[in-house]
C-alpha cells in the first residue's frame, strides 16, 4: 500500500484559502445574471475545491457544469467540456473507480488533442498515469508520467515540471527503486516554491517521508540491521511526514491529512509502537469512512490489522481484515481489470468515433435551420437508422459477451494470438512460480453436507482465492475436486512472480480463515487449507479443439503438488527454489529434506513471517 505516493495534478495548481471561497465559486455558479462562461469557471474551480474535501459534491457541481455547457453551441463548448471530463476522471480516480476514471480521462485527452494544447494534454496524460499507478501498471504510469513531464519542460511551468516528478518518484518508489524516487523528489522540490505553492510542498515532504519509511523497513529486515540506520530513516520519515501533516491541516485539504496521518501509522507499527500507530490508523480509517473515499479506508483497515494483530487484538484484527478485504474487492476486481483492458483495446476506436461525432454536433449546429425543411425525408429515413442502429447494438453486445467469455477461459494474450492466427503456440517459460492448494479432510466433511451445499462452499472458496490471484497479477491455471492451481510469471514474464505468489499465499490463509470463524459462528463444518509453493520452468499452452484450455507442463507443476501434500494446514510450504527467490524480505523456518511421492527428497520451507507490503 502506498499512501503519501498519490498526487492529483490540480492539487498543486491552486490553494485553498477559507471555506467562504467554495461558497463564493458556487453562488456565482448558480447566478442567471451572469454570462454562461463566468458561471462555467465558478462552478469548476467549486469543484476543484469538493474534489479533495467531498468528491460525491464535486460530483453534482460537476452535473450542474454540464448542463451549462449543453448552451454553449461553439468550439468553446470542447474545451469546457475537456475540462468537465477530466474533473470527473479526477474525482472517480480519489474513489477508486478506476475504469470510470480511464473512460472520461481519455475522451478529454481526445478533445485536447483535436485543440492541439499542451497544458490540457499533459493534464490528461498525467491523471490517466495515476489510473495506471493505482492499478499498479506500473509500466504504463511511467509511460504517461514520463510524456506529461516532456510537455511540461517545453511549457515551461515550474508547478506543472514539479508535480510530474513527484508521480514519477511514485511509480519508482512503487517497483522498490528507492534511491531513484528520493531522488525524483528532492528534484521536484527545486521547482516548488512553498509561499506560493504550500500544498505541492507538502506532498513533496509526505512523499520524502514515505520512502524514508521504506528504507527504514528494507534495513530492518536484513539478516544484520543496522539498527541506528533504521532508527534514522524511520526519525526523517516522521519528521518529513509531519510537516507534510502541518500544512495539510492549514489548507484545510482532509484527505492528504488522512494520507499523511496512514503514513505515520506505518511508521510506528515498523517501530513496534503499536498503541501509537492504532491511533493515528483509527483516526484515518474514521476520516475516510466520512469522506466516503474507499481506496484510503482499504488502506487504513490494513493498518489497523496489522496494530491489532501485533498487540494480539485476535478479533479485532479479524474484524479490520474482513473490512479490507471487503472493501479492496469492491475496489479492485476481476471485472474492474477486464473493464480497464477493454476500455484501452477500444481507446482508438472511440477516439475516431468521437471526432467523427464532434464534427457531427458542430454541422448539426450550423444546419439547425434546414432541419424543419426536411423533416418529412427525416422521418421516412429514420425508420431504417433506428434498424441499422438496432442491428448494430445486437451485434456490438453478442461480441462483447463472445469476448468476456474467452477472456474468462484463457490469458488475454492468448486469447488475442488464437483470434488472430487461429491457434496459439506452445511456449517455454524459464522461471515460474507454481502454487496448488488442497482443503484439509475434504473427504470428511463432503459426508456431512448435502451436495448443493458443498458446491456452494467450494464456490465460495474458489471465487475468494480467484480474486485474490487477480489483485496479484497470478493466472488461474485450473481447479481439479477441491485442489486449486495457479502460477505467477506467465503469459507475461515478470520477476515479481515469486512474492507475488507468496503474498497472495498469505491472504488466501487469511481469506480462509475468515470463512472458518463465520462457519464456526453458524455451527457448520468449515475447510481448512494447505499451501505447496515451487518456482521453475514450465511449457504453457492450450489443449485440445473443444472445450479447450490454458494449462502448463512440467517437473515444476509436479514439485508444486508434492509441496501442497507435504504440507500443513494453514500453512505455506515452500521449496528451496522458491526460498532463495524470496529469502532476504521474508522469514522462513527449514524443513528439511522430506520425503516426496515420485521425487525423492525436497528441501522444504514454512513461512513463518513476512516484511510490511507497500
Amino acid at each position: 500500500m502506498k499512501y503519501i505516493a498519490l498526487l492529483t495534478l490540480f492539487l498543486c495548481s491552486f490553494q485553498i484559502k477559507a471555506q467562504n471561497d467554495l461558497k463564493q465559486f458556487v453562488k456565482k455558479g448558480d447566478n442567471t445574471s451572469l454570462d454562461i462562461k463566468s458561471r462555467l469557471a465558478s462552478l469548476q474551480k467549486a469543484a476543484e475545491i469538493l474534489t479533495n474535501i467531498n468528491p460525491d459534491s464535486a460530483l453534482i457541481v460537476l452535473d450542474a457544469s454540464s448542463k451549462l455547457i449543453g448552451k454553449i453551441i461553439s468550439n468553446d463548448s470542447l474545451k469546457y467540456l475537456q475540462e468537465n471530463k477530466l474533473a470527473r476522471a479526477r474525482v472517480y480516480l480519489i474513489q477508486g473507480l478506476y475504469p470510470k476514471a480511464l473512460e472520461y480521462s481519455q475522451y478529454a485527452l481526445t478533445i485536447s488533442e483535436k485543440f492541439k494544447d499542451n497544458k490540457l494534454i499533459a493534464d490528461c496524460f498525467s491523471v490517466i498515469g495515476q489510473i495506471y499507478e493505482r492499478q499498479e501498471n506500473n509500466i504504463k504510469a511511467e509511460e504517461y508520467h514520463q510524456k506529461a513531464l516532456k510537455l511540461n519542460r517545453v511549457i515551461g511551468d515550474s508547478v506543472r515540471i514539479a508535480t510530474s516528478l513527484s508521480l514519477l518518484g511514485n511509480i519508482y518508489g512503487a517497483t522498490k527503486r528507492h534511491v531513484k524516487s528520493l531522488d525524483f523528489y528532492n528534484e521536484s522540490l527545486k521547482f516548488i516554491n512553498p509561499a506560493k505553492n504550500p500544498a505541492q510542498a507538502a506532498v513533496a515532504y509526505g512523499n520524502i517521508g514515505y520512502v524514508y519509511y521504506e528504507l527504514g523497513t528494507i534495513e530492518a529486515n536484513k539478516q544484520v540491521a543496522d539498527e541506528q540506520l533504521k532508527s534514522d530513516y524511520f526519525e526523517k520519515s516522521l519528521i518529513a511526514t509531519n510537516s507534510a501533516l502541518s500544512i495539510f491541516k492549514k489548507i484545510g485539504n482532509k484527505r492528504f491529512q488522512i494520507i499523511a496521518g496512514l503514513n505515520n501509522g506505518l511508521v510506528y507499527n515498523a517501530m513496534g509502537d503499536y498503541v501509537t500507530a492504532k491511533k493515528w490508523c483509527q483516526s484515518a480509517y474514521d476520516d475516510a469512512v466520512d469522506l466516503k473515499i474507499p481506496p484510503l479506508r482499504s488502506d487504513a483497515c490494513e493498518c489497523l490489522y496489522k496494530s491489532n494483530k501485533a498487540m494480539g487484538n485476535a478479533n479485532e484484527a479479524l474484524r479490520y481484515f474482513e473490512i479490507y478485504k471487503q472493501v479492496s474487492d469492491s475496489i479492485k476486481n476481476t471485472d474492474n481489470e477486464r473493464s480497464m483492458v477493454e476500455k484501452e483495446l477500444n481507446f482508438n476506436y472511440e477516439k475516431e468515433k468521437l471526432s467523427d461525432s464532434l464534427q457531427y454536433a458542430q454541422k448539426e449546429a450550423i444546419a439547425d435551420s434546414q432541419i424543419q425543411k426536411q423533416r418529412i425525408g427525416l422521418i421516412s429515413a429514420s425508420g431504417i437508422v433506428v434498424l441499422i442502429v438496432l442491428l448494430m447494438v445486437v451485434l456490438i453486445k453478442g461480441k462483447k459477451r463472445s469476448e468476456e467469455l474467452l477472456l474468462n477461459i484463457l490469458p488475454f494474450d492468448t486469447a488475442q494470438e488464437l483470434k488472430k492466427n487461429g491457434m496459439a503456440e506452445t511456449k517455454n517459460f524459464d522461471s515460474v512460480t507454481v502454487l496448488f492448494t488442497d482443503f484439509k479432510g475434504f473427504t470428511t466433511i463432503s459426508e456431512i453436507l448435502s451436495p448443493k451445499e458443498l458446491v456452494t462452499e467450494i464456490d465460495t472458496c474458489f471465487k475468494g482465492i480467484d480474486k485474490i490471484m487477480g489483485k496479484y497479477n497470478i493466472e488461474k491455471i485450473k481447479t481439479i475436486g477441491d485442489a486449486y492451481m495457479a502460477a505467477g510469471g506467465l503469459p507475461t514474464t515478470n520477476t515479481t512472480h515469486p512474492i507475488d505468489v507468496v503474498m497472495a499465499a498469505q491472504e488466501i490463509i487469511l481469506f480462509m480463515e475468515s470463512l472458518k470463524q463465520e462457519r464456526i459462528k453458524n455451527n457448520k463444518p468449515f475447510f481448512e487449507i494447505r499451501i505447496g509453493i515451487h518456482t521453475g520452468p514450465v511449457i504453457a499452452g492450450i489443449v485440445g479443439i473443444k472445450k479447450f484450455s490454458y494449462d502448463i507442463w512440467g517437473d515444476t507443476v509436479n514439485t508444486a503438488s508434492r509441496l501442497e501434500s507435504s504440507g500443513e494446514v494453514n500453512k505455506i510450504n515452500l521449496s528451496g527454489a522458491t526460498y532463495e527467490l524470496i529469502k532476504d524480505k521474508y522469514q522462513c523456518e527449514h524443513r528439511g529434506k522430506i520425503e516426496a511421492k515420485n521425487k525423492g527428497k525436497i528441501d522444504m520451507y514454512f513461512l513463518v513471517g513476512k516484511i510490511q507490503h507497500s
